[in-house]
């Protein structure tokens, strides 16, 4: 969801700010298991590093869920013992 499997180069504008915006799509619905903790935390680090928070509202709010999703993805992380 970063690179270009053609040219190796990183995705830009747009088409990166729609990749991540589908990647946590993705993670979010298939794998809520917490065992998943790293990757869910992965995909929504990759995703706040192209939102707009500045002059996007929708981007603001989605930034704020997303370090609150991180943060409870990892006091879940801390607790299971399996990890």
């Amino acid at each position: 969801f970063e690179y270009c499997p053609n040219c190796k180069q990183q995705y830009q504008n747009d088409v990166i700010y729609k990749l991540t915006k589908a990647a946590v799509d993705f993670t979010d619905r298939e794998y809520k298991d917490v065992t998943c903790g790293y990757l869910l935390c992965h995909t929504l680090s990759n995703r706040l590093t192209v939102i707009d928070p500045k002059n996007n509202a929708d981007d603001k709010a989605e930034g704020e869920e997303s370090c609150t999703k991180i943060l409870s993805i990892i006091e879940d992380m801390k607790c299971n013992e399996l990890l």
